[in-house]
């Protein structure tokens, strides 16, 4: 063999070593897939066998899977899969329902004026000496002032310089109650005259809901808001009007929004139970008054001898008149009260409207108050209709309504107001407009002058003499105390005494007498002074 030939040989040797080491690697990569594919079928098995399983031997009914319940489709996800993908249709609707329904707006008016009311949520210091207990008079009092000053005026605690403190809080909880929550950034901004302390609120629409990973891959972000693996914010991606993302630290930012389930990031609309029936219910109602409005416009059919020309159909027109519109098409006249005048072979069949029909009140008032129950409210609190109850049922509605109001109340308190409230307050004290020894130095201390006491607007009864006359009772008792009956009445004790204090003076200057007042007792005159008892003299020895 010639020294070609063997190298040939060795060659194409070598050649089928490496196509049957190809084939084996191949097939040895099949054999993997369809052994992944058998344990995916096996996994897929073993689950449908226990759901199976589970379901035949299910404890709790609602638990049960069988031909009955097959429609019933129940998803698994956390709070914030559940609310993210969902939350900007859900936005759109609500605000729609509250932007141009009834029910919507109000529901949202009822909030407003039951949390907030008319002179919003107020507050007093009530900072005192932890030794003592005396109050610190004139660092509350200070603090109140500059409170105050600052609440009511529109160009320096609102950035838009359009709201009050007041106005401020209304705008949150028409958030809640329309989108479940509300976001507001406090922002420091010197002022010569004023506390530099301003508001800055912003939609849950701007949050930048593109972003999944902040830079770095360190956080998570879901729905706008950087979380840390606990699930505490750390910041907030919010579009500004240019349409830029800006990254703000969570710190900064005052989030309200009702927690309801465990690692929840962002609120959700309370109205999400209702839409559906509330749409349905606009929807059905508006039919309800096209088929009326129809049916009132038709007065009468008519009809026509078969054996009547066709160019002769039509009420009998006076001399000069045309039977044809601008359009050409065919028009009949009429007008109420009047006796048509007929051509040969026509009669009129009168209609007789049936809309809205019996059943329209009943169904209508049923839908509304499952809608009110669902948003946290009664009937009556809805509707503004306070006629279909009793005295009692109407009393039982108002306590249960004033228990939401309460709840949403506290929530207020305690993550819009309290927050901005001790903001202002150390900004009084840093910017020296108020005198707080022991502030900067000492922990302890920072918390006594941050004290506050918290009213809601008052909450009025059905019955104000019974009322009165049952914290008469509470308080003769010492189950209520005075303070405690005022905070009720969304007043404070310390300025109910000082205008009883005033109102008695002034009345006294005047002369006078108001009835609820003591009147002055009669002062009688002074009796001269007894003369001491002269001893008797002794007889002389």
């Amino acid at each position: 063999m010639s020294v070609l030939g063997g190298i040939g040989k060795a060659y194409k040797s070598f050649r089928t070593g490496r196509r049957s080491a190809r084939n084996v690697r191949r097939a040895e990569q099949r054999l993997r897939h369809q052994q992944t594919l058998l344990d995916t079928e096996t996994t897929k098995f073993r689950r449908e066998a226990v759901a199976v399983r589970g379901a035949l031997l299910a404890t709790h009914k609602a638990a049960e899977k069988n031909r009955l319940t097959d429609d019933w489709k129940a998803t698994t996800k956390s709070a914030d899969d559940a609310i993210i993908q969902d939350s900007e249709t859900l936005n759109a609707r609500a605000r729609a329902a509250v932007r141009d329904t009834w029910i919507g707006a109000s529901a949202v008016r009822s909030f407003r004026r039951n949390v907030v009311g008319k002179d919003g949520i107020t507050v007093r210091s009530a900072a005192r000496d932890p030794k003592t207990g005396k109050a610190y008079d004139e660092f509350n009092a200070g603090a109140d002032r500059w409170w105050k000053w600052w609440g009511r005026d529109k160009l320096v605690c609102d950035i838009e310089r359009r709201k009050t403190f007041r106005q401020l809080e209304q705008l949150v909880v028409s958030e809640l109650r329309t989108v479940g929550e509300a976001f507001a950034i406090p922002i420091y901004k010197k002022q010569a005259n004023m506390v530099g302390l301003m508001i800055q609120m912003f939609a849950p629409e701007q949050l930048d809901t593109t972003l999944s990973r902040a830079p770095g891959g360190k956080n998570e972000i879901r729905g706008g808001i950087e979380i840390d693996k606990m699930g505490a914010a750390v910041a907030y991606h919010v579009k500004t009007v240019d349409y830029k993302s800006v990254r703000i630290p969570g710190e900064r930012v005052i989030h309200v929004f009702d927690q309801q389930r465990v690692r929840q990031t962002r609120g959700v609309t309370p109205f999400r139970p209702v839409l559906v029936k509330a749409h349905h219910l606009g929807s059905y109602d508006e039919y309800q008054l096209i088929c009326a409005r129809l049916e009132a416009c038709i007065g009468g059919a008519i009809r026509t001898d078969s054996a009547t020309n066709d160019d002769d159909i039509g009420l009998a027109l006076e001399s000069g008149e045309s039977s044809q519109d601008s359009y050409g098409s065919e028009q009949i006249v009429m007008e109420p009260g009047m006796m048509p005048r007929l051509n040969a072979g026509e009669s009129i069949d009168w209609n007789n409207p049936t809309r809205p029909g019996a059943s329209y009140e009943k169904f209508s008032q049923a839908q509304m108050g499952m809608i009110a129950a669902g948003l946290g409210l009664d009937f009556a609190a809805l509707t503004r209709d306070y006629s279909k109850g009793n005295f009692s049922s109407q009393r039982q509605g108002m306590l249960e309504c004033n228990r939401e109001f309460d709840d949403l109340l506290q929530l207020m308190i305690e993550d819009f107001c309290v927050p901005v409230r001790q903001m202002f307050k150390m900004l009084c004290i840093l910017e020296g407009r108020i005198a707080a020894p022991g502030f900067l130095d000492d922990a302890e201390m920072r918390l006594i002058y941050l004290e506050d006491e918290w009213q809601g607007p008052a909450r009025p009864w059905i019955d104000p003499l019974k009322a009165a006359r049952a914290y008469e009772v509470a308080v003769k008792n010492r189950f209520m105390t005075r303070r405690e009956v005022m905070n009720e009445q969304g007043r404070s004790i310390e300025d109910d005494l000082k205008q009883h204090a005033d109102e008695q003076e002034l009345a006294k200057e005047l002369g006078v007498y108001l009835p609820d007042a003591e009147p002055p007792r009669p002062v009688a005159p002074a009796e001269p002074p007894a003369e001491p008892e002269k001893e008797p003299k002794k007889p002389a020895e």
